[in-house]
């Protein structure tokens, strides 16, 4: 076996270093590619928790929004029902008064018919 010489042997661990340091920087692009990795995984987890919670917001908003919007025709449907039994009794009102017109027009043509009797009456 032969001996290697002092200028084999600095050769030799100038490229062992040379190794060792690709070795590291490997490593650490390695590293560098798990962080950047771990980082999009972890915008992409916030993404679809947000979109989670938008849907949700929207779910819920759209709930909300057909509830009020429910209410909001119970209510119109309410005054409709409203509208139409004032609308009853006011045409039960205009006829009242109608009739308390005809009444009162009887009344007073009654009393000038009597008025005139008497006046005739009393010229005799």
């Amino acid at each position: 076996m032969q001996r290697a010489t002092d200028g084999e042997l600095t050769a030799m661990v100038k490229e062992l270093r040379e190794l060792q340091t690709s070795c590291h920087q490997t490593d650490a692009k390695l590293i560098n590619l798990e962080v950047e990795m771990a980082l999009l995984k972890q915008g992409q987890l916030a993404a679809e928790v947000r979109d989670a919670h938008d849907r949700r917001n929207s779910f819920e908003e759209t709930s909300l929004a057909r509830n009020a919007l429910e209410v909001a025709q119970a209510g119109l449907r309410e005054s409709e029902e409203r509208r139409e039994v004032m609308a009853v009794a006011l045409a039960q009102k205009e006829k009242e008064l109608g009739e308390m017109t005809v009444a009162l027009q009887k009344a007073i043509l009654s009393q000038k018919g009597v008025a005139e009797i008497s006046k005739s009456w009393i010229k005799k």
